[in-house]
């Protein structure tokens, strides 16, 4: 059963009642899948509600850019590239060929990688039923519930090729009985949807994105 947000209080902590998306991502030992330079752009938000109560506050860093810093330090861990920037700006809207290919020519990259954010979203729901835990009912009364979702689009531009691309998304779920969370919880739960997303974002484009010679 979903319920208004409006009674969803969050408590301001020391920073402002504010969070940073940014973690420290778990480094991989894989092997070297695309021997290019890759250049990771600014993100495109395209979510149709902003994070809580109609507003972004919660969030330290704009959308955009976080989330492009954070696909920058997971593909930067990941091992797949020979080199990964960070591109503080954005593809063009409605970009053609020869736009990237001159964006890529600007950075001195080979590869870019576009995202488009579509979810990045606190609500609650009203729990029904009741948990038992250390064998004592106990009834919480609601979840809270953060998802994170992204489209990303791994593109060759000289050859216009789109090497790989796909949705993906993560989730965090937390019981909250009073119906609150402290802000620094919040923002722990945000990472890890995030993190979850991104750790499928690895995953799909070691086993589908197309091998790349030098």
């Amino acid at each position: 059963m979903l319920v208004s947000l409006a009674a969803l209080t969050v408590p301001a902590h020391a920073q402002g009642g504010s969070f940073s998306l940014h973690y420290a991502p778990r480094a991989s030992g894989g092997a070297l899948q695309y021997p290019l330079r890759l250049g990771v752009l600014d993100a495109r938000d395209g979510r149709t509600m902003p994070f809580h109560l109609q507003s972004d506050t919660a969030l330290r860093e704009p959308v955009s850019q976080a989330l492009a810093d954070i696909v920058f330090v997971e593909l930067k861990a990941s091992g797949l590239f020979a080199e990964v920037r960070r591109i503080r700006e954005p593809a063009p809207q409605g970009a053609d060929q020869a736009a990237l290919v001159a964006l890529r020519h600007k950075h001195g990259v080979d590869l870019l990688m576009l995202t488009d954010v579509t979810d990045l979203n606190m609500r609650r729901e009203k729990e029904d039923m009741p948990t038992v835990h250390d064998f004592r009912r106990i009834t919480p009364e609601f979840k809270v519930i953060i998802e994170a979702g992204w489209v990303g689009r791994l593109i060759y531009p000289d050859q216009g090729v789109v090497v790989w691309a796909d949705a993906v998304s993560g989730k965090a779920v937390e019981l909250a009985p009073t119906g609150t969370l402290a802000v620094d919880r919040i923002g722990v739960l945000t990472r890890q949807a995030v993190a979850s997303g991104m750790n499928d974002m690895r995953m799909l484009m070691t086993r589908f994105g197309k091998r790349m010679a030098p």
